[in-house]
């Protein structure tokens, strides 16, 4: 991804379809809610769906057995987001460092000029929400 390479499924056929081709074999369930409209520009939909990925390898990785997340794509003024939300274990924001995989996201983001929210509470799961210009 680094290099500009990219799955072909998702520049054939958008952010979603190759989000909902990684939940097949993915280590958790995966829900993939589409309500995006339309393609977006390729940095977009790159940004979108690598972020989209950590989020959910993190969520592999710290939710805790029995876990599932849900990816949500959405279009609102101009802009485009996605969240991706698990019912996991959490964890407390201000007291936790911002590991790898949270520190690429909002690099990402950063880069594409967008906004990063992450939202996580202990016993509560973790939200990872992201809004970009689309």
């Amino acid at each position: 991804m680094a290099t500009g390479a990219y799955p072909d499924l998702l520049g054939e056929s958008g952010v979603a379809a190759a989000l909902r081709a990684v939940s097949r074999n993915a280590a958790i369930p995966i829900r993939i809610e589409d309500r995006w409209r339309r393609r977006h520009p390729e940095a977009v939909e790159v940004a979108v769906y690598s972020c989209s990925l950590e989020a959910l390898q993190n969520a592999a990785k710290h939710a805790g057995p029995g876990s599932a997340a849900t990816v949500r794509l959405t279009e609102e003024n101009g802009s485009v987001g996605f969240t991706i939300e698990d019912h996991g274990v959490g964890f407390d924001p201000a007291s936790a460092g911002r590991g790898t995989g949270l520190q690429n996201i909002a690099d990402r983001v950063c880069a594409a000029g967008g906004t990063l929210r992450i939202e996580s509470a202990a016993g509560q799961g973790t939200r990872v929400s992201g809004r970009l210009p689309g």
